[in-house]
């Protein structure tokens, strides 16, 4: 039954520092709409509803999410922007559908999305390797530039925690709850298939052939997008093809990124992403140096963020960072965070972040 792997009493602890870190993140959100918002903003997010107290929380790509919700994914693909939906997974445009049924989609995926961080805080407290270091963990995952989207009403919240509990319940040898998280997140996000890793890991270990079966499940969710997509688009290539005009434009880009990071973004933000990329490949470093019972966490943590820069693009790095949840543990297991400047550095961080990304800032 499942409640035999919920935690019986969530630590109180945990739950702290999840409400105070979200509260941290919509006070920011608060301040900034109180300072008002730049004129730069509106040019640059169109189509974003400025509706309600908390609308910046939908900025970003909210806006192609809704889209897809609304409209679906175009047939055929056609030319310059009207293909970037297909840069999109289906899961989050299927909440904002739901959301839509009742007429309340913004509030239901804000919703869905800070339900999904609670559970993402408390499955990576619980997973923490370090006996005690439930706290620790949480905390190092609220500081831990990026993880300011789990805030957003986006798919991060809901995917990191299904990515930590699919590889949770594999440990405990749970694999079909395992498995139906494991297919939720190969098809809510491009980067959710390499779940798959630390899973097979888990079931090379316990020797158990249904177990390296159901670890699968994440390559399973990707191809069933990557079909649909196919079918939809007339085309394999429908997901790449957008992910170009995102700038994404692969490996061959990857000696470009330090240049376009300080010549291509505005003030601080290029030379931030560089110093939270330089953090994210020290923290895999650190992880694979923990030996061989901490390797299927580091084969995560290194492929999440491996496959983030080889992308092409720097600038979501933090983002990508935060979901790979091992770095959060080692972050945690080093107590660098016992010192409370580096502490309040990783939340400021985060505001920044967040203040940027809805455009509150610059």
């Amino acid at each position: 039954m499942i409640a035999s792997w919920l935690p019986v009493r969530p630590e109180r602890e945990v739950v702290t520092a999840w409400a105070a870190w979200l509260g941290l993140m919509v006070a920011a959100v608060a301040l900034g709409l109180a300072a008002g918002v730049p004129a730069a903003s509106v040019e640059a997010m169109p189509y974003v509803d400025r509706d309600g107290l908390l609308w910046p929380l939908r900025s970003w790509d909210y806006g192609w999410y809704e889209l897809i919700a609304e409209d679906g994914y175009p047939e055929g693909l056609p030319e310059g922007d009207a293909r970037r939906p297909y840069a999109f997974f289906p899961v989050w445009p299927a909440v904002l559908a739901a959301g839509g049924v009742v007429g309340a989609a913004g509030l239901v995926a804000a919703l869905v999305a800070w339900l999904g961080s609670l559970a993402a805080f408390l499955g990576v407290a619980r997973g923490m390797p370090v006996l005690g270091g439930a706290r620790r963990a949480a905390w190092a995952l609220a500081c831990l530039p990026g993880s300011f989207a789990l805030a957003l009403s986006y798919p991060d919240g809901c995917t990191l925690a299904a990515s930590v509990w699919a590889c949770l319940l594999a440990q405990s040898g749970r694999w079909r709850w395992a498995a139906a998280l494991g297919l939720l997140v190969g098809a809510a996000r491009p980067d959710g298939v390499l779940v798959a890793l630390p899973l097979a890991l888990l079931a090379w270990r316990q020797r158990r052939p249904t177990a390296l079966a159901a670890a699968a499940a994440p390559v399973v969710g990707l191809a069933a997008v990557m079909a649909g997509f196919w079918w939809r688009s007339g085309t394999p290539r429908a997901f790449t093809s957008a992910q170009e005009l995102w700038g994404r434009d692969g490996p061959t880009g990857l000696l470009d990124l330090p240049g376009d990071a300080l010549t291509g973004a505005a003030g601080y933000k290029g030379p931030l992403d560089i110093a939270i990329a330089v953090l994210a490949v020290a923290l895999c470093v650190a992880v694979w140096r923990r030996g061989p019972t901490w390797r299927p966490w580091a084969l995560y943590a290194v492929a999440i963020v491996g496959v983030s820069l080889l992308s092409g693009s720097v600038d979501s790095i933090g983002r990508h960072a935060a979901a790979a949840f091992p770095l959060a543990w080692v972050a945690a297991d080093s107590r660098l965070l016992a010192r409370r400047p580096v502490a309040l550095a990783g939340l400021a961080v985060n505001v920044v972040l967040a203040a940027t990304v809805m455009r509150l800032l610059p």
